[in-house]
C-alpha cells in the first residue's frame, strides 16, 4: 500500500508490499533494504536500516503521528491511498458555516472521538467507521468546531447518513 507521508515541509510516497509473506520498502521509486518488527504492545518497532538497529516508538498525534527514534521525535502526517481517493470525492468546503460530515458508505461506527463544542483541525481524525472489515478514518475537511455529533459507537449507518456536524 502507497501511503504519502510528510514531515515538515517533505513529502514522501513511501510503498510497503507485504506480498508473499515478506516486506519490501520504498520512498518514491528507490527501494530500501529495511526490516521492520514490532517488538511491544505500545507501538515500538525495532528497525533494520542499512545494517544499523534502531528502535521507534509510534504514537498518535493530532491528526499525525509522532515518532521518537533515538531521542528525537518526528511529526508525521500520514495519508493512506483509501483516504486520498476518499478525499477527492469530497468537494473542498468553504471556512465558515455549517458542514454535515456524511458516511462515505455504509457500515459500523466503530468509535466516535469527539464531542459536541469540541475544536478541530484540519485532517482531524473525528470518528471510525468499519466497512467491508476494513476501518476508515473519518477526518475533518477543515477546521471548526463540533457543533452536533448524531451518531454512536456501535451504531450501523447507510452511505450519504449525516455523522456530525461541524461549525
Amino acid at each position: 500500500m502507497k501511503y504519502r507521508v510528510t514531515i515538515g515541509e517533505r513529502d514522501f510516497v513511501l510503498d510497503i508490499d507485504e506480498a508473499n509473506g515478506g516486506r519490501r520498502l520504498a520512498i518514491g521509486d528507490e527501494p530500501i533494504a529495511a526490516d521492520v518488527a514490532e517488538v511491544r504492545a505500545d507501538r515500538a518497532f525495532n528497525i533494520i536500516l542499512g545494517g544499523r538497529s534502531y528502535t521507534a516508538t509510534v504514537q498518535r498525534a493530532g491528526a499525525g503521528y509522532a515518532v521518537a527514534i533515538a531521542g528525537r521525535v518526528y511529526e508525521l502526517g500520514v495519508e493512506d491511498e483509501r483516504t486520498r481517493a476518499l478525499q477527492k470525492l469530497v468537494p473542498s468546503h468553504a471556512e465558515a458555516g455549517e458542514l454535515a460530515i456524511r458516511a462515505p458508505m455504509p457500515g459500523l461506527v466503530l468509535k466516535v472521538l469527539v464531542a459536541p463544542g469540541q475544536p478541530v483541525g484540519k485532517n482531524a481524525h473525528l470518528a471510525i467507521l468499519e466497512a467491508m472489515k476494513m476501518e476508515n478514518d473519518i477526518s475533518a475537511p477543515r477546521p471548526g468546531t463540533v457543533k452536533d455529533v448524531r451518531v454512536t459507537a456501535g451504531q450501523t449507518v447507510n452511505k450519504g447518513d449525516v455523522l456530525l456536524v461541524i461549525a
